[in-house]
């Protein structure tokens, strides 16, 4: 590979310079996920039809749900979340523990791959490991499976699934184990796995073997990882270098050399130089850019934001408030400088005088109505309009955006979800009811004004765009044909559901089908019709934009593709974002939406 966009001499795409920011338990998690493979053995299959058998299934987690296997659980103290994060995974938690964060309980991480083709691997999953569901009960603790497809979990997704076990469960993150028991069954010490390496105490590397054995813990053979699962490297690298966010026709080449890619480098330099929020480093970074980095405390849960001085030095002159919905909580110290890398490009408008920005984000709706008590201590402290509040998240804190703006729409004036699908999943769809609109909702929400801008990148992972074409037929990497939206009609339904949402004329299934053929070069990429349309050429790339009137006659929706992206969230799209929201206020005593631009 040519060297792109150098800092300080350093190529920081290639993957040597971020050896040691990597998980220490990733050669063992390599190892452990390709010895440890799902039997199946134990779990009978329901004597369903297919139409029983579709009832239960998920495609966000491409699994099954057998209630006599859940019910069973349940029974027995304990709770199963099945979820997905590229690779799926399984919670298993007491109970008793759920709803509360008071009460911390150890975690016991299992690894291990399973076929997906078997939409059964969840359920089976809980039956092979009963034993370890039944003592997680009896001595109070819970169970995650990281369940990779076919393989080990190569690209350490198992990082990003701790993180989110830690802010949806009450999980202990200095008591997180993980179970070696494969080493044991083949006569394997921890000495032999590979750069498998954890420091002693004293902060040195330690490989003696004597120091590493294997250990019972709670009758299992397990490893206190705490302090040794994070990865302290650049979402945003690893999202453009990995496989596993883009579709096989992604041009990977093209993306590095673009100004795409030189944008990227800002934020990817921030999180290779600092290693945590405090680090001096992003304090003087900061400073350079003439804004000041605030970190707060607030029931337990820690938010940033990041304020340009010179609205701190004019009070009076108010400035819009820009939620930005990404993890900065603890349990790793680098997620804070993370989410300010990931969303670099926001900071630098915050340099610029346009906005304030406050980052903060949980795993579940519920918790992250917290961020509407958050917005009003920053309108107190900060010199920010209340009625210019607008909220932004990248895929799956995209979903949390949207619900949040939906379940607060009197505090936010807009919303941005990036990188998500265009139409709006049911429950049904995504397997996970706490990160879609209800139907409930999408009733209510198309009675109400909320600006909203959708943006993704064409070559995502699952096939996002265009819309009208079936996920199968489209340029997907092997195994990416499991839990995604993949059938033609599906999409469709989506996306009608997403026009009622926004109060938006019907469109039927011939018509979206029909724009394959559109004279629009909009239509044709992003897979829908379009009310309004523009195509931009920005940072290297083309921009599809499609605007969508609703019954009323307003612009209030708007959805956009860039071309040759992977799922992440470029400069250019922040950039689109913030055009859009900018444009928009919510009036503090009608709650009506007026357009400012």
């Amino acid at each position: 590979m040519n060297r792109y966009y150098q800092y300080d001499h350093m190529d920081l795409w290639q993957d040597d310079l971020w050896e040691e920011r990597i998980s220490r338990i990733s050669g063992l998690v390599n190892y452990v996920g390709t010895v440890k493979k799902l039997s199946g053995n134990g779990y009978e299959k329901p004597g369903w039809d297919e139409k029983e058998e579709a009832a239960h299934y998920h495609s966000k987690t491409g699994s099954v749900d057998d209630p006599a296997v859940l019910d069973a659980l349940l029974a027995d103290g304990m709770t199963a979340h099945i979820r997905d994060m590229t690779e799926h995974w399984i919670a298993v938690v007491p109970t008793q523990m759920l709803g509360q964060r008071v009460e911390r309980i150890p975690a016991l991480m299992v690894c291990l791959q399973a076929d997906y083709k078997d939409i059964y691997w969840a359920m089976k999953t809980l039956t092979e490991y009963e034993e370890y569901q039944r003592a997680a009960r009896r001595e109070k603790y819970m169970v995650i499976y990281v369940v990779s497809n076919n393989g080990p979990d190569l690209d350490r997704t198992y990082v990003n699934v701790l993180q989110e076990a830690a802010a949806l469960f009450p999980v202990d993150t200095e008591r997180i184990y993980m179970d070696i028991s494969a080493l044991a069954a083949n006569g394997k010490r921890l000495s032999d796995i590979p750069a498998f390496s954890l420091p002693k105490a004293d902060g040195e590397v330690c490989t003696d073997p004597d120091s590493q054995a294997i250990l019972l813990w709670k009758s299992v053979p397990a490893l206190l990882i705490s302090g040794n699962w994070e990865h302290r490297g650049s979402l945003a690298r690893d999202l453009v270098m990995s496989d596993k966010y883009s579709t096989a026709d992604y041009d990977r080449e093209r993306l590095l050399r673009s100004r795409t890619g030189k944008r990227l480098m800002n934020g990817i330099w921030m999180e290779y130089t600092c290693q945590d929020v405090n680090d001096e480093r992003l304090r003087n970074w900061m400073e350079g850019k003439n804004v000041r980095l605030d970190i707060h405390e607030s029931r337990g849960e820690r938010w940033l934001t990041v304020a340009p001085k010179g609205a701190l030095e004019q009070p009076e002159e108010k400035l819009p408030l820009f939620c930005v919905m990404q993890e900065v909580y603890r349990g790793n110290e680098h997620l804070a400088v993370t989410a300010l890398g990931y969303f670099e490009p926001l900071i630098e408008l915050a340099a610029e005088g346009e906005c304030i920005l406050l980052f903060f984000v949980m795993e579940d709706p519920e918790a992250n109505d917290q961020l509407s008590e958050l917005i009003d201590e920053t309108v107190a402290l900060y010199p920010a309009d209340a009625s210019r509040v607008y909220v932004t998240g990248h895929s799956h804190d995209g979903r949390y955006a949207l619900l949040f703006a939906v379940r607060n729409l009197s505090k936010v004036a807009a919303v941005a979800t990036l990188g998500n699908f265009m139409g709006l999943e049911d429950p049904s769809m995504l397997g996970d009811s706490k990160q879609v609109l209800s139907d409930e909702q999408v009733e209510w929400l198309s009675h109400q004004e909320l600006p909203c801008v959708n943006l993704c990148g064409c070559k995502e992972h699952g096939g996002k765009l265009p819309l009208n074409v079936d996920a199968a037929e489209l340029a997907l990497r092997p195994g990416q044909e499991y839990g995604r939206i993949m059938r033609l009609d599906d999409r469709i339904v989506c996306w009608q559901r997403r026009l009622k949402a926004w109060n938006c004329p019907e469109r039927t299934a011939d018509e979206i089908v029909a724009v394959r053929n559109s004279d629009s070069r909009v239509e044709r990429e992003l897979g829908l019709p379009a009310d309004r349309e523009m195509v931009l050429f920005m940072d290297g790339f083309e921009h599809y934009i499609g605007d969508i009137r609703n019954r009323d006659g307003r612009y209030l929706l708007r959805m956009v593709g860039i071309e040759n992206l992977p799922h992440v969230p470029s400069p250019s799209m922040l950039d689109l974002a913030w055009d859009f929201v900018r444009r928009f206020r919510r009036d503090p005593e009608t709650g009506s939406i007026e357009e400012l631009y």
